[in-house]
């Protein structure tokens, strides 16, 4: 296969839509030779918010250590292969290629065979596992997609698990409760191994407990176990981070937000673990990166993009709003693919002094528009479905000591990127 081929190969895949479980990916990595089990060392994290940003910040504290490090992340923002990265590189579109033809074989094989067909998330995977196999990576930092127990990456078997948060997110596959939601996160706890989580409500963390003691597995919570004292200096969160005899001092947490300091604590804990020094700790935290959330484009006038897209980041945008920019006339740009989060969406509409509303390039953007209704009285609002033609409506309003707010789905945010930066996917 070309590039074009191999995209458009897993382009047609997400037409098979989500499909919990583990058959397809078994059989499609035994196919391949069961890269997953070539002596990678896996820290596996899931949750409802954060996985991103602690998984960027772990993967950059153990590459500063001198470690091979793979990661793997989703949804991407403007380029399919900015999901796999070998020591902070994201892959080639060659490699791409090269490994979906291999992937896509081992495919044709398993529905001769009678096979489902494996799913996009299921194909991502499997390229991730090949291609950290191929790069003979020593540790590997794996996101889940969609709930942990049934994701594809549960197919691996975890060093270390880190749980980030537990939302009301995706309740149509992981359940209405936070302690439905919890069990099918915490599904991706293993045997002995240490977990390492978040904060998260009573609810969830009851389950959570639970099924660590069945597991055996020793659970450490933030809050409680891995604690910090932190202070807000020239716009950026300073911390010093405490966990039984160890004493860090004198962080910084990469990635503005009040909350990236708790996935900075996650991100810590594990690199201490693992046994990393110090040194590595605070440099790979100060050289991690992870475009599109609360991320600063310019400063005149300020451009502000991030991936908010439920309650929970809407109410980590809300207090970053109110922390970093209180004063700013924010001009906002939004696009949502549902309202679930309706509440918290007031909250930051009610912050705005005009609202653009676009369109997601997803099928499940039919009502794009809906969203207006949640816009304060008295602000102007446009409702723009090409994007580009937003964006300049939302520059036009800015004069140059104004804030531009685009936020809500990563799909979004990375074609405004892409379009703004003069990116290319």
């Amino acid at each position: 296969m070309n590039v074009q081929e191999a995209l458009s190969f897993i382009q047609n895949r997400t037409s098979f839509g989500i499909k919990p479980g583990l058959e397809r990916i078994e059989k499609l990595l035994s196919l391949l030779d069961n890269p997953q089990n070539c002596g990678i060392r896996f820290v596996h994290i899931a949750g409802t918010n954060g996985k991103g940003s602690t998984a960027a910040m772990l993967a950059a504290i153990l590459q500063e250590a001198g470690f091979c490090t793979g990661l793997f992340t989703s949804p991407h923002l403007l380029r399919y292969t900015e999901r796999f990265q070998v020591n902070g590189q994201e892959m080639t579109s060659g490699e791409l290629a090269d490994l979906v033809t291999q992937v896509a074989a081992a495919c044709q094989i398993m529905e001769r065979e009678g096979y489902d067909r494996p799913t996009e998330f299921e194909i991502g995977t499997a390229i991730a596992f090949c291609y950290f196999k191929k790069k003979q990576v020593q540790w590997a930092i794996i996101e889940t997609g969609l709930g942990g127990r049934l994701d594809s990456t549960n197919i691996l078997h975890a060093s270390l698990v880190i749980l980030t948060s537990i939302g009301k997110d995706h309740t149509e596959y992981l359940g209405n409760t936070l302690g439905q939601i919890a069990a099918e996160k915490a599904g991706i706890i293993k045997s002995s191994v240490p977990v390492f989580c978040g904060f998260v409500e009573p609810e969830a963390r009851v389950v959570i407990a639970e099924k660590a003691i069945a597991m055996r597995a020793p659970v450490y919570y933030l809050g409680e176990d891995l604690l910090f004292q932190a202070d807000f200096v020239d716009g950026s969160y300073c911390f010093d981070f405490i966990w039984q005899d160890r004493f860090r001092p004198g962080l910084k947490a990469p990635f503005l937000g009040y909350h990236q300091i708790g996935n900075a604590c996650l991100a810590v804990a594990a690199a201490i673990e693992i046994g990393v020094n110090d040194a590595a700790v605070q440099n790979g935290l100060r050289k991690a990166k992870w475009p599109g959330r609360l991320e600063v484009l310019s400063e005149c006038p300020w451009i502000v993009l991030d991936g908010a897209h439920n309650e929970e980041g809407f109410c980590a945008l809300n207090r970053a709003l109110e922390e970093l920019w209180p004063q700013k006339k924010i001009i906002g740009l939004f696009a949502v693919l549902d309202d679930k989060a309706a509440e918290k969406l007031q909250t930051v509409f009610a912050k705005l002094s005009a609202l653009i509303i676009t369109k997601v390039q997803s099928p499940r953007a039919k009502d794009w528009t809906r969203i207006a209704s949640y816009a304060p009285e008295g602000i102007p609002v446009y409702k723009i479905e090409d994007l580009a033609e937003a964006y300049q409506q939302a520059r036009a309003l800015c004069t140059e000591k104004d804030l531009l707010l685009a936020a809500g789905s990563l799909y979004m945010i990375g074609e405004l990127r892409g379009l703004i930066l003069g990116e290319k996917s």
